[in-house]
């Protein structure tokens, strides 16, 4: 009870957005130190006259605003890590709640944990994780060690591949005009006047389009396979009926060569 209510604490403090009253949704730190969901800062500034500095919500505070406005505020990584910790720790004290895989779609009963992804894993997705050289070197743990030892076992935060270009930066957006990923220096040097969005939501719709184009794949393999199968269910007659034609042709023309 006591811990139930300690998490309730650190959800309440540092986990939900002072505007909204919701957990933060890529939360952005001012100046000031106190961190806000984008959207819910973006909505502030719009009701200000002044869009190159922001007043803080809770201590009036004005930060500036660097030249991709509220979008190119740093963003407050631990706020997200913690986050990610207390998710994993409610989900394996919660009795009532089964775990699942959240790597597949089929979204199979999961007996792994990944530290370095936070994704639970099923038996299937486990075996993929560790045949792949990206995530073959990851923690993987079995959730009743997880639930054994989660005072001790550190979740790592997702990390994002670094720029090519700004090798100090993380590729946290992609350009739409140039169909690659920038950093947020980017955004602001070689791609400034480009459109741009966050490239986990890229992700996301790439990953819709490429289910939508194998199902679309598997249902016209399915029709061609059809097609193929009934032309030759209705060759097998035809050859059928052309054979005694063939065999008479034969016939005469070996008559013809014994007349010679």
């Amino acid at each position: 009870m006591a811990e139930s209510k300690l998490l309730n604490r650190l959800l309440e403090d540092f986990l939900e957005c002072q505007i909204c009253l919701q957990p933060y949704c890529r939360p952005k730190v001012l100046s000031c130190l106190h961190s806000f969901c984008q959207q819910c800062l973006e909505e502030v500034l719009k009701k200000q006259k002044v869009k190159t500095e922001l007043d803080c919500p809770t201590c009036r505070t004005k930060s500036l605003l660097p030249g991709g406005g509220v979008a190119e505020l740093k963003d407050n990584f631990f706020v997200e890590s913690l986050k990610d910790t207390i998710d994993v720790h409610k989900k394996l004290t919660n009795e009532g709640e089964s775990l699942v895989c959240g790597s597949c779609e089929t979204k199979s009963g999961a007996e792994s944990f990944c530290t370095e992804c936070g994704f639970f894993l099923c038996d299937e997705c486990v075996a993929i994780h560790r045949r792949i050289a990206v995530t073959r070197g990851h923690q993987v743990i079995g959730v009743e060690q997880l639930k054994a030892e989660s005072d001790t076992v550190k979740i790592k935060p997702r990390p994002l591949p670094p720029c090519r270009v700004h090798s100090q930066e993380a590729l946290k957006f992609f350009c739409t005009n140039c169909s690659e990923a920038i950093c947020q220096v980017c955004t602001a040097l070689s791609h400034k006047d480009h459109n741009y969005e966050y490239f986990t939501d890229t992700a996301v719709k790439a990953k819709e389009d490429i289910s939508a184009l194998l199902a679309k794949t598997e249902k016209n393999g399915w029709e061609t396979l059809r097609t193929l199968t009934n032309r030759r269910t209705h060759r097998r007659p035809s050859s059928r009926k052309m054979s005694p034609k063939l065999s008479k042709r034969s016939r005469g023309k070996q008559k013809k060569l014994e007349r010679i």
